[in-house]
């Protein structure tokens, strides 16, 4: 019972130190992601109203800011220009509103030219009155400034992105003689951003639960003989894995006296054949057969690893260079006889090594030898040729 107490309270280590580091990578992503893609967003709808208003500034007749006052102006030829182009403006660009504005003889700010429909009823005419919530930011464009928000507003009228920009007198004085008020639609926006603000925090919730229960499992499992195996078991073949077999090439680089140990290096041949006409499945058929044909001459204490797709490897201790040749000979000759669970032949190249005294500087020059053996063997079997074909089904 005590032991059980205290797996238990590890667990829950485990459980709490996972989830906490989750929710502060989790925390950190989101505030990082959030701000940049908000922040792209402003600088979208920024560009946009910049735009439009240096097309403005080019195009626009600044002495309508003098001409038009009051409705009865609406009549002239010079307005009904100018309102076909701010419709068009409008269609093009997607704003929501359009229009410009000044201030008036009596002090009041007035709309001059709106680019909504005439029937729309949102629709302002000549020497309407600017509603007073957007008087200040109209006041600080009259004060040449250029009226970018870092934020989307949410106002009476919706989630909006409204910017005011001066226009100047072509006197060339720099004096400003009106405004243009460029406003986007920012509802779907931000929807978005709100929905992500909340919804963020369920989720860290939910990733740091699972996430601890997993680690608090895996806490388990891990000091579990069984489960540590895996980390050095090749899952396809049971074999030993690439990990497995490194750990085995530092301890062997370790000796002070390698003399007798040897290295036998098999790949088997035609593995990208019998995926690419037979798909994947007959390929890891293929390989389980070709590692069971190779484990038949690697006998105990020795270990036969799986270090590549095709790769199969086994260090021997106490053996001669004539002793790993017979080995090398018994796989290939087993191999010509030697058929997987799906009736193909297995075939394979083999090649070995043993360490010099005086001639290798360590196990990786053994490993360099036999894997030249090996590729040897693979050459003359494709310059025999041996008329025969690619592995097929039966």
């Amino acid at each position: 019972m005590k032991k059980q107490k205290r797996l238990s309270r590890v667990s829950m280590q485990a459980f709490l130190l996972t989830a906490v580091m989750v929710v502060l990578s989790c925390l950190l992503i989101f505030a990082v992601n959030y701000t940049l893609s908000y922040r792209d967003m402003i600088d979208s709808l920024q560009e946009r109203a910049r735009g439009i208003y240096q097309y403005l500034e080019q195009n626009l007749n600044v002495e309508s800011f003098s001409s038009l006052n009051i409705p009865d102006d609406m009549r002239d030829e010079e307005y009904r220009e100018l309102k076909k182009m701010f419709e068009n403006i409008k269609s093009v660009t997607g704003v929501r509103y359009l229009y410009t504005a000044k201030q008036a003889d009596t002090g009041e700010y007035i709309y001059l030219v709106d680019g909504l429909p005439s029937e729309n009823e949102d629709f302002r005419r000549v020497g309407d009155l600017i509603e007073p919530e957007i008087i200040p930011d109209i006041e600080r464009a009259y004060q040449n400034e250029i009226v970018l928000p870092e934020e989307i507003k949410d106002t009476s009228w919706g989630n909006i992105f409204i910017s005011y920009f001066p226009i100047h007198s072509d006197a060339g004085n720099g004096e400003v003689i009106g405004v243009v008020g460029i406003e986007f639609d920012a509802e779907h926006q931000y929807r978005t951003f709100r929905w992500l603000g909340m919804a963020t925090p369920a989720i860290i919730a939910v990733c740091c639960v699972v996430a601890g229960i997993i680690a608090a499992l895996l806490f388990k499992r891990i000091s579990n003989p069984a489960y540590r195996d895996m980390a050095n078991t090749d899952l396809l073949t049971g074999l030993g894995n690439r990990n497995a077999f490194n750990v085995a090439l530092n301890n062997l680089e370790a000796l002070p006296d390698k003399t007798g140990i040897g290295i036998v290096i098999i790949d088997l041949d035609d593995l990208k054949q019998v995926n690419d006409s037979l798909g994947h499945p007959a390929g890891d058929e293929y390989i389980r057969a070709g590692g069971s044909l190779a484990q038949r001459f690697i006998k105990p204490p020795d270990v036969l690893y799986r270090v590549g797709g095709d790769e199969f490897a086994a260090f021997v201790r106490g053996s001669s260079a004539e002793e790993l040749a017979e080995v090398v000979r018994g796989v290939e000759e087993a191999a010509g006889d030697f058929y997987d669970r799906n009736g193909l032949r297995v075939r394979l190249s083999v090649g070995c090594a043993v360490f010099r005294p005086g001639e290798d500087a360590g196990i990786a020059d053994v490993i360099e030898r036999a894997d030249e053996a090996m590729y040897r063997m693979k050459k003359a079997k494709k310059e025999r040729g041996n008329g025969e074909k690619p592995p097929q089904a039966p």
